[in-house]
């Protein structure tokens, strides 16, 4: 373990640095032709259905603060016609901004606007109806993705004024709150107390959100990851001892293993903390947070030939497989594929 690290810095360390690979960071084309001219002939494209091949065209835009000036100054005119016209029109045009802000989440805040400017549409659309409650949670994941949490935070009193019973929103709110409190936001520019603060909030959060049935599972289980970042090992099982029956989702389980071995291995039961990874990695082979925990806690137990040979075949692979711990901190952007397709078919 290197000096003055806790025991998740290593895994924080490389969700921080991975959440660029994971969320498809695309360095754009220097040819890309001004956007302006371009955009309604997409955007018609989009809407003839044409959305997979749209998407595809979204990686190579250079700047979304451009797209957005575009789509306002466009949108009046696209939005006229016959109620039917003008409605398919509508969720054209939300689809279109959206599926945009999640192609190039690596421009961050910009994304998040983006993804604003699409819920200023919905919002202006009553009464709300299926395809606004789905666009709606499309944003929860290109806003976690961009790890933008007051924007996250602010998305959620916007479902909740068109869809109050959404059981999502409490376990939205404590997300941002623990984004807050992550190693990779903002550094340098929050103390240490700053970001035990958002830590303690963050397990408030999570806790009102377990009383939910829906996110209960999965609020326990980022609470138990809040507990362990603040040294409450214990508290850490208490949570995944409450929720594991409510899991379903592998990569979650996967993750309520992991954390499980780590909460295990801080309070010295380190028999219980090998067993826990074994059982993650039974679940996602060769995945790299459990294979690398597994590793080092191998070496504090002083195999270091066999600590040497987990890390070399780690080292060695041509291709790192799917971890969820590379999608915890971004919050529902691990949903988002399927969510930008439930809006897709919805523009139908």
């Amino acid at each position: 373990m290197l000096p003055g690290c806790d025991r998740m810095s290593l895994p924080s360390l490389r969700a921080a640095l991975a959440i660029a690979a994971v969320l498809g960071v695309v360095i754009p084309r220097p040819d890309v032709a001004a956007q302006t001219p371009w955009v309604l002939e997409w955007l018609q494209a989009y809407a003839g259905g044409r959305e997979s091949e749209i998407a595809e065209r979204f990686r190579t835009v250079s700047s979304l603060k451009q797209l957005q000036d575009d789509l306002d100054k466009l949108a009046p005119k696209w939005l006229e016609g016959g109620p039917a016209v003008a409605e398919a029109h509508r969720r054209a045009i939300v689809a279109f901004a959206l599926e945009a802000a999640f192609a190039r989440l690596d421009q961050g805040a910009q994304a998040g606007k983006l993804a604003e400017w699409s819920c200023r549409q919905l919002r202006r659309h009553t009464p709300p109806d299926d395809f606004d409650h789905r666009a709606h949670l499309a944003i929860f994941a290109v806003l976690a993705g961009a790890v933008d949490p007051d924007a996250l935070e602010a998305h959620v009193a916007h479902v909740k004024f068109q869809f109050p019973g959404e059981p999502r929103l409490a376990l939205e709110r404590a997300i941002a709150e623990e984004l807050r409190g992550a190693p990779f936001y903002r550094p340098g520019k929050q103390l240490a107390a700053d970001i035990i603060k958002h830590r303690e909030e963050a397990a408030r959060r999570y806790a009102d959100a377990a009383k939910t049935e829906a996110t209960r599972g999965e609020a326990l289980l980022r609470l138990a990851h809040v507990n362990n970042d603040l040294g409450r090992p214990e508290d850490a099982l208490k949570a995944l001892d409450q929720g594991d029956a409510a899991l379903k989702d592998p990569s979650l389980v996967y993750l309520a293993k992991l954390f499980r071995g780590i909460a295990f291995e801080r309070l010295g039961r380190l028999d219980e903390a090998r067993e826990a990874y074994g059982q993650a990695l039974a679940i996602r082979p060769q995945a790299q947070s459990a294979s690398l925990s597994l590793a080092e806690l191998t070496f504090r137990q002083g195999d270091r030939p066999a600590a040497d040979h987990m890390v070399q075949m780690l080292i060695e692979r041509e291709s790192q497989p799917d971890d969820p711990w590379w999608d915890y901190w971004p919050g529902d952007y691990r949903l988002g594929l399927d969510l930008i397709r439930a809006v897709r078919e919805a523009v139908k």
